[in-house]
């Protein structure tokens, strides 16, 4: 059986996993031969291996091959012997080190006189110096025949293909080897730089690759792909406060003891969804067949030049790209969540499409300012690409109004709601101020929300978003004034519940998330 091992060339990154090529020329006689070719890595995912052969050479019966434990002790026979004879050297130094000391002592030795005890203290230096630097010699064998041994263990933890290659006459030819291996990943690290004032702000994008594959990338061509890098937001997001019908929770039957209640509850808990279930059809789940994406659809980065990335799981830094965007500068405030401030630009949501959720640094006429997570929303035209707080604007927002009366002759409550938003602009030119509030939005037709002052604020009648715009001069403040009336049938009582968050991205990691927590960094996603 012929041997090849090849070389990498070339690995391609995906966001999580990287497909491997590497490559190796062999020397043929016409006819046909198994061959062993080696270039594969520990977690290579073997249904992914393709063999891949210049014109003229054929392959055929192509496997993926796992060292057994014969072929592993065989593998490391000839250096384990190394290894043992070179312990026994430096043991045999040892030994003769200790001879030769132990000789100094002439107590037992009768008829020696000084000049012979001289004589032999002069040569026993000189023997001790030899066998020092021959036990250093030895060691230092011993270290490089661990360390080959180390490479073959390596070696032994990674599979190699075998496969018949066949040709028609004597030549050299070359064979490629292709492989993914999951050890391998790279993410996108964003730079904003801006004045945050005028003109367009800065975009670069950066990637940050690392991998643990068990085998360096020396001097390797690198291309990385993306479909779309993670993201979240920077600016709190306002859910619709929808109202409802207050529904008293029903509690069981106080059970005698504590064992007794919790036997009583999980019996009664049973017996109701047995009641439910048991007027239920059941049906298998259907079957949704997966959606088959081409792979134009992710951006492809080929980087400049050789790079070399250690198995180490460090990072290595590329720069990618860097682009100019529009925007639009002015301060975005939501004073029910956070009464900060926060400056943000106003940019064009396809402008921020190769760079959805993924976190960027943030600097403001080059000092760092923080950092933000992008969350646009592609549906949406333009999106709020947050800058970090501002702190030259304040914000207060205070409830100016609260009044429960009866409605006569129509067996209602009405309750009256009022807040005021003040905001101060501490700042040396006129800025654009957005006020961001809500009012709530009925479920019942028996609830009824009247607005009652917008001060020119414009609803969205969906969700009951209010947003208010101001252009303010150097120094001055404005306050907006949000009101509104809850009318209730008397025999009923109301609870105001947020909307639970649409399917969107972590604030903290940019992972997806579908509930209240991250599934990666467990943050509550409010």
């Amino acid at each position: 059986m012929k041997n090849l091992e090849t070389k990498l060339s070339s690995v391609s990154v995906y966001r999580r996993g990287c497909q491997m090529t590497s490559e190796g020329r062999i020397e043929m006689e016409a006819g046909s031969v198994r061959c062993r070719i080696e270039g594969l890595t520990a977690g290579t995912d073997s249904e992914s291996v393709r063999l891949r052969t210049s014109e003229g050479l054929k392959t055929y019966e192509v496997q993926v091959v796992y060292p057994d434990e014969d072929e592993q002790k065989e593998t490391t026979r000839e250096v384990d012997e190394k290894i043992t004879l070179c312990d026994a050297a430096i043991d045999a130094c040892q030994v003769q080190e200790e001879l030769w000391k132990s000789n100094l002592s002439f107590k037992s030795r009768e008829g020696l006189d000084l000049a012979k005890m001289e004589e032999y203290e002069g040569m026993l230096a000189e023997k001790l110096t030899r066998a020092a630097e021959r036990k250093l010699a030895l060691e230092k064998e011993k270290e490089g025949l661990l360390k080959e041994r180390r490479e073959l263990e390596k070696k032994l933890g990674r599979p190699y293909v075998t496969a018949v290659l066949s040709c028609e006459k004597d030549g050299t030819y070359y064979v490629q080897l292709q492989a993914f291996d999951h050890a391998a990943s790279w993410h996108p690290a964003y730079e904003i730089r801006t004045d945050g004032e005028t003109g367009p702000l800065s975009l670069r994008l950066r990637a940050a690759v690392r991998q643990n594959t068990d085998a360096d990338w020396e001097q390797t061509e690198l291309k990385l792909y993306t479909g779309t890098p993670s993201q979240a937001a920077g600016i709190p997001v306002l859910n619709p406060t929808h109202l409802r019908f207050y529904q008293p929770v029903m509690y069981a039957k106080r059970a005698s003891a504590p064992g007794n209640m919790m036997m009583a509850m999980g019996s009664a808990m049973m017996d109701a969804a047995m009641e439910e279930t048991a007027e239920m059809d059941f049906a298998e789940s259907e079957r949704t067949e997966a959606e088959v994406n081409a792979q134009e659809t992710m951006t492809e980065y080929a980087l400049k030049g050789k790079w070399n990335v250690a198995s180490d799981g460090k990072e290595v830094m590329a720069d990618l790209s860097e682009k100019q965007i529009e925007c639009e500068y002015h301060v975005v405030t939501v004073p029910k969540k956070d009464t900060g401030a926060y400056l943000a630009a106003a940019v064009r949501t396809a402008d921020l499409e190769d760079v959805l959720h993924s976190r960027a640094a943030v600097y403001l006429k080059d000092t760092y300012a923080g950092e933000v997570v992008i969350n646009a929303d592609l549906t949406k035209d333009t999106y709020e690409l947050s800058l970090g707080r501002d702190e030259t604007v304040s914000v207060r927002r205070n409830q100016t109004r609260k009044y429960t009366s009866s409605v006569l002759l129509k067996n209602q409550y009405k309750t009256e709601y009022a807040y005021e938003t003040a905001v101060v602009s501490n700042k040396q030119k006129p800025c654009k101020v957005t006020v961001i509030d809500q009012i709530p939005v009925s479920e019942e037709k028996t609830i009824i929300v009247e607005k009652t002052e917008l001060s020119g604020g414009k609803l969205n009648e969906e969700t009951g978003e209010v947003v208010f715009e101001a252009e303010l001069a150097p120094g001055e403040s404005r306050t907006f004034t949000l009101a509104w009336n809850v009318l209730r049938p008397k025999d009923k009582e109301i609870v105001e519940a947020e909307a639970p968050a649409a399917s969107g991205f972590c604030p903290v990691c940019g992972a997806k998330v579908f509930g209240r927590f991250c599934p990666e960094c467990g943050a509550e996603v409010s």
